[in-house]
């Protein structure tokens, strides 16, 4: 029974691994184009939210603005009518937006809102906030524009499944031993013969 690997092995272990990772890409990506969001999953970092969400939720997030009210002629579109079709914004949506001069993007909830012909301006609060958001705007900003500001329009979440992403982040020591330990399992996994 030969218990070293030969390159051959290795080498399709190697191939295994990054046939793994590319599909999570592809995935992720389809995701992306689907909801037309830049990043259609995120993860809450604050307690701003609580109680709607808490710190490690995992948000799912969709950013398509077809007219749905066109479609559904006056009738109050329902959540699975809202993610099928796309929708406007409205007061109590809760979305996820990223200003100028902060690289973290923010989830907040939909508050007071300004529509035109042509452009959704609004305000958020946090749930657990007393204030409205407009003093983390820029100065020369009053409000949020959903063309400028928008990442995505929260239509699901996980709880506290984003917790690995946050424990990866504030401890990187434990990236990179996970890392390894997945690379050593897959490089030495034994592929059985029949």
């Amino acid at each position: 029974m030969k218990t070293k690997m030969n390159f051959r092995q290795v080498l399709s272990q190697v191939l295994n691994l990054l046939l793994v990772l590319s599909s999570a890409f592809m995935g992720y990506k389809t995701l992306s184009l689907m909801t037309d969001c830049e990043s259609p999953v995120v993860v809450v970092l604050s307690e701003s939210m609580e109680p709607s969400f808490r710190r490690g939720d995992l948000l799912f997030l969709d950013n398509r603005k077809p007219a749905l009210e066109k479609q559904l002629e006056g009738s109050d579109p329902s959540l699975w009518q809202k993610i099928w079709y796309g929708s406007s914004l409205g007061i109590g949506d809760i979305v996820v937006y990223s200003l100028p001069h902060r690289p973290i993007p923010i989830v907040h909830r939909v508050v007071k809102l300004y529509e035109s012909e042509n452009e959704t301006k609004f305000i958020t609060k946090g749930d657990n906030n007393r204030i409205d958001d407009v003093g983390l705007f820029p100065r020369t900003m009053t409000y949020l524009d959903r063309e400028k500001h928008v990442i995505g329009v929260v239509r699901g979440y996980f709880p506290y499944l984003g917790m690995i992403t946050i424990w990866l982040t504030d401890y990187p020591t434990l990236k990179y031993v996970l890392l390894g330990a997945l690379g050593l399992l897959t490089l030495f996994q034994k592929e059985e013969s029949s």
